[in-house]
């Protein structure tokens, strides 16, 4: 009995060694077949090509016996064909493009219907590029300005907090900090926004702006109070009753610098204007104006006080 289970024992233990020195063959193979491939998608018949060729390459210098080489090649055939299968299911899968901004930058993105975005600083937007011609639909974080093309189509911009349907219409829309800004310059586009269970509908038409905040009702539809809006195009910034606070991180995101306020008072005061800047500290020198501030620059900073 002793010498039966030493006989078992020992033929588990060379069928193991077996398998592994199946497993380490084929990994080598495969790498070696796979440097030739070509980047596009591969001709199947090639690369049963290129892996034979590997394999009978392995066994006239000896490192596969022939009576390994035929259960190697079943399996790394069924290696193969899983690879291509799964390069086919990727190939398939709709890629959406999508274009980002970082602070201190902007795009323009011309869509493929010939409609035009404008991003403004840290802001992405994403679509499918094959599925635009049956339905226009973009998603948007951050803020953007729209130029939409009319086709006789709906147009959706949707975001994390609202969406806005237009037909043919030019608007801007800026989502951040969980709050939403809508306003229209031309045309009409209705924003849809969370109240509870029910989402509210609003139709804004050209000069009207709507305000809201995440999962709440939208603000009552208001009047755009710039002639210029929404400024940011035309390199102004645009602010109505916003904390200084706020106003101190659109400039940092605007013109990518950084800026400490002294004063803690300072934080919660609004103001309402239009700062106009080359760059971050000449859009300070107008807040400094509108506050009665002053402001300082040190070791790469700029200080509010």
């Amino acid at each position: 009995m002793g010498l039966f289970l030493r006989i078992r024992h020992r033929t588990a233990l060379l069928w193991q060694q077996q398998q592994e020195g199946v497993e380490r063959d084929l990994q080598r193979i495969w790498k070696a077949a796979a440097n030739t491939a070509p980047r596009s998608m591969p001709d199947t018949q090639r690369q049963w090509q290129r892996l034979e060729s590997a394999l009978s390459a392995e066994a006239r210098a000896g490192h596969l016996s022939r009576g390994r080489l035929l259960p190697r090649l079943a399996l790394a055939g069924a290696l193969g064909a899983m690879a291509v299968i799964g390069l086919l299911l990727v190939r398939d899968q709709p890629q959406p493009e999508r274009f980002l901004t970082a602070r201190g930058e902007q795009l323009r993105v011309l869509l493929p219907d010939s409609s035009e975005v404008l991003l403004n600083h840290t802001s992405t937007l994403t679509f499918d590029r094959r599925g635009f011609a049956s339905a226009r639909s973009v998603a948007v974080t951050g803020e953007a300005f729209f130029h939409v093309r009319k086709t006789g189509s709906p147009f959706v911009v949707t975001t994390d907090v609202a969406s806005i349907h237009v037909v043919g219409t030019v608007f801007n829309v800026r989502v951040r900090d969980e709050s939403y800004e809508v306003g229209v310059t031309e045309g009409i586009v209705q924003v849809t926004a969370g109240g509870g269970r029910k989402p509210v509908t609003l139709t804004l038409a050209r000069g009207n702006m709507v305000r809201g905040v995440r999962g709440a009702v939208p603000d009552a539809i208001g009047k755009i109070g710039f002639a210029d809006y929404p400024g940011w195009t035309q390199g102004k910034i645009l602010f109505s009753g916003t904390s200084v606070d706020a106003v101190c991180k659109e400039i940092e995101d605007r013109f990518d610098v950084r800026i400490h306020i002294a004063d803690s008072t300072l934080r919660s005061m609004t103001i309402t204007g239009i700062l106009e800047g080359r760059d971050g500290r000449s859009a300070l020198s107008t807040l400094c104006l509108l506050t009665g501030r002053n402001q300082r620059y040190e070791n790469g900073v700029f200080v509010l006080f």
